[in-house]
């Protein structure tokens, strides 16, 4: 399988916060803080969730319930990331332009990147590549 995507711009933290409830972002401690992430690691799995589901979808909704797939590429072509320029939100929470999906098995399929543009992104909210368990 193979997938790309072209033309994408992803932003960062800006002065327009995310806030679910009226008055939210009025304290740094809210539920409403939470890691904010751009672009996560595409990843193909042996099976995946109901394209129409009978039921409300288990949270979170990146978390895979099958085994991992060694075929796959993902391509992102003409991607901007704009304003990363911090390694926390102002309430905290991380964020990172790109990221790998927690739930993933330890072999992530080949991902490129062409034509990529960091604007105003700190060099530690680049990515974050963790150890498998």
């Amino acid at each position: 399988m193979r997938i790309r995507l072209k033309n994408i711009k992803i932003y960062g933290e800006s002065l327009a916060r995310d806030c679910l409830v009226e008055n939210e972002c009025a304290s740094a401690s809210h539920d409403g803080c939470k890691p904010r992430n751009g672009l996560m690691i595409g990843y193909y799995s042996t099976a995946g969730k109901d394209v129409l589901p009978d039921s409300e979808s288990a949270l979170p909704i990146h978390k895979i319930k099958k085994d991992g797939s060694y075929g796959g590429l993902t391509t992102y072509d003409g991607v901007q990331f704009i304003d990363f320029n911090s390694t926390t939100t102002w309430c905290g929470a991380t964020q990172k332009a790109i990221v790998l999906n927690p739930y993933a098995a330890d072999y992530i399929p080949i991902t490129k990147f062409k034509n990529t543009r960091f604007e105003n992104v700190n060099q530690n909210a680049l990515a974050f590549l963790f150890s498998p368990p």
